[in-house]
């Protein structure tokens, strides 16, 4: 889990629109198959970095995640 977040951290969404940005997510990690927990933390993962990379825009990571 420590790798994944530590490539997660590698990734920069500055400025890019949304499912934009989904998309370079899932083009770098594979998703899985199936929705299960390890998907649940995929998406947590990627909400947190995306907020990092773009707080101006003013969206909590609860609403990423919504």
């Amino acid at each position: 889990r420590d790798i994944l977040e530590y490539l997660i951290e590698l990734q920069s969404y500055e400025n890019q629109f949304l499912p934009n940005a989904l998309r370079q997510f899932f083009a770098k990690l594979d998703a899985p198959e199936e929705r299960n927990e390890y998907l649940s933390i995929l998406i947590e993962n990627f909400s947190k970095r995306f907020h990092a990379c773009n707080q101006n825009l003013g969206l909590s990571i609860g609403m990423l995640l919504s």
